[in-house]
């Protein structure tokens, strides 16, 4: 697992503020799973957008019409 912030730096914490938005300085933008010993499971990524929204996109899916793809995510993270 890696975790970025928005300057794809490493990142460690994501803090929220009581209406949901990001309160931390420099938070986690972007944590990438996947498994290096196990070539055949399938790498996700979840994107922490700066509102407080969060998505999980994989980023190996291509094609803008599945729900599954990585667009319009922090840098670094699709």
């Amino acid at each position: 697992m890696e975790a970025k912030d928005a300057a794809l730096g490493a990142a460690t914490t994501v803090m929220f503020n009581g209406y949901g938005q990001i309160s931390n300085a420099s938070p986690i933008s972007c944590i990438k799973v996947s498994n290096p010993g196990d070539a055949t499971t399938r790498a996700l990524n979840i994107a922490i957008n700066a509102g407080g929204q969060i998505r999980m996109c994989d980023p190996a899916v291509t094609d803008a019409n599945d729900p599954r793809v990585c667009l319009a995510t922090p840098p670094g993270c699709n």
